[in-house]
């Protein structure tokens, strides 16, 4: 096979890609009981479904749900392990759902989440779900009688009824919803679950002014409100630290068709804090921390670029990350380092090395060793330590990643744009300029270093498309990098930047 013929290749088309992982899960420590009671708390679903047979009489079909974005198929299939293996994971391009349907297997999950209680609202769905799940196991839902009463309980589960339901059980009268009263966090792990569900809805929803908004979006303001009353408890009553801040409530105003309307965002530990360096974190605390998507996406471009991930010493059981620029890269430095600045336990230090004579600066910086840079470990880096590029890049190589590795390892050139990523293989480089082919619709070719430093060249005719997707994520002194300029003044800005 020629080299015209590998850069063709595509290592698995974007439906496929989702299905494979290379993480080492020896790695990383068993996933928490309450964190997934706390994840479920936010993201998990009890649903009761009433279908027809082909003999036209009703069955009774339950199942528990839990769904994710498709860069945290990691975390379902950990849940998925916990369980013991049983349910199914669903994978499209954007979304990944755990799901139970089997009898057997959900009176396991009913055995869970009686030892590891939910605490809000959703733990009336629980209890309605459970009683239908008793009522299907001792074979009530084979009677009319029994029929009614599991749809009795269903009307005050979720969202009720549909109007198909409504009219074929028009006897139907739903039973009291349980109240869920003094509620408290049982444990710092339901709370970590909880918040890393939670704010996927709560930082973008509000309510309308102007009484144009719709019932979800009310009720999902009111979860803001439960979140919100739930961390102040937590950070008010917890017994070992007290680093974690107070909960911040930001109000804007926004233009939509219904016309002005007023959003709440809610901003808890780990999307909040502009930095905690100095702050020594406990075990739990550690454990908590999760990245959001936007510093996970910052950390991605840096372990492609620059940065690295260690585990510091033969008995530690979690990586840092660390990342090395040269002093003429300072504004670049000091941007990444207020970006994950609250994942640091020190503030960068300067470096200053001989070389031949020079003295060569630069600025270095490692953040705090944790479970979540574990994960990522996992997935960047072989067995053997060396890294590589993992078979589900395409999902991880967001605008934001590729913007940071453009700053990192990117070179400008008079028409293009060449890509050092001299350190990988040529089927891992092969990987990496598929997605920006197929993802973002980029005219690549490869290129050599030296015969086994691969690069990857982007044309000029895709340069326009280029800086649309990175001007969000560019700072400027980078900029120069995709701008159009003359070879005299490249040559002359690197000439300055070496100094």
């Amino acid at each position: 096979m020629g080299l015209r013929d590998m850069t063709r290749l595509s290592s698995t088309i974007p439906q496929q890609i989702f299905r494979y992982s290379t993480i080492n899960h020896n790695k990383i420590n068993p996933i928490s009981p309450w964190f997934i009671s706390g994840y479920s708390d936010a993201e998990g679903c009890f649903n009761v479904s009433l279908q027809k047979n082909p003999n036209g009489k009703f069955y009774v079909r339950p199942s528990f749900k839990i769904k994710v974005h498709s860069r945290d198929n990691l975390l379902l299939m950990r849940i998925k392990d916990y369980f013991g293996g049983i349910g199914n994971i669903y994978i499209s391009t954007k979304d990944s759902t755990f799901v139970v349907r089997s009898l057997d297997d959900i009176l396991k999950i009913i055995s869970h989440f009686d030892n590891y209680p939910l605490i809000t609202q959703k733990k009336s769905d629980f209890i309605l779900f459970k009683q239908i799940i008793h009522k299907v196991y001792e074979g009530d839902h084979l009677s009319a009688k029994g029929l009614q009463e599991i749809v009795n309980l269903r009307a005050s589960m979720n969202l009720g009824l549909s109007d198909f339901l409504n009219t074929i059980f028009p006897n139907t009268v739903p039973v009291a919803r349980p109240l869920i009263e003094n509620i408290t966090i049982p444990h710092p792990e339901w709370m970590a679950g909880f918040v890393t569900g939670a704010p996927k809805h709560n930082l973008r929803l509000g309510i309308s002014i102007l009484g144009g908004s719709s019932k979800n979006l009310k009720t999902r303001c009111g979860l803001n409100k439960k979140l919100q009353i739930l961390y102040k408890n937590y950070c008010s009553s917890r017994p070992y630290s007290t680093n974690i801040p107070a909960i911040k409530v930001n109000e804007h105003t926004v233009h939509s068709s219904y016309g002005v309307e007023k959003y709440l965002s809610l901003e808890v530990w780990g999307i909040n804090l502009r930095s905690t360096v100095g702050d020594k974190f406990s075990r739990n605390e550690l454990a908590m921390i999760k990245l959001p998507s936007y510093e996970r996406s910052v950390i991605i471009g840096l372990i492609l670029s620059d940065g690295w991930l260690r585990f510091v010493g033969a008995r530690s059981k979690n990586a840092q990350l660390g990342f090395l620029q040269s002093g003429a890269n300072g504004k670049y430095f000091w941007f990444v380092f207020w970006s994950i600045s609250h994942y640091c336990s020190a503030n960068p230090k300067l470096r200053v090395r001989s070389r031949f004579g020079k003295e060569n600066i630069s600025w270095e910086l490692y953040t705090r060793v944790m479970p979540c840079l574990t994960e990522l470990h996992s997935l960047f880096y072989s067995k053997e330590g060396v890294k590589v590029i993992p078979e589900n890049i395409y999902e991880l190589l967001t605008p934001v990643a590729l913007a940071h590795i453009i700053m990192g390892d990117g070179q400008g050139s008079r028409h293009g744009l060449l890509l050092c990523t001299d350190s990988f293989t040529i089927p891992e480089v092969i990987k990496i300029m598929n997605v920006l082919i197929i993802r973002y619709q980029l005219n690549c070719t490869l290129r050599f270093h030296t015969p086994t430093q691969p690069r990857i060249y982007i044309r000029e005719g895709s340069m326009p498309k280029l800086r649309i997707i990175l001007e969000p994520y560019i700072i400027p002194s980078m900029k120069y990098k995709i701008e159009k300029k003359n070879i005299f003044y490249l040559n002359l800005r690197d000439y300055l930047r070496r100094g």
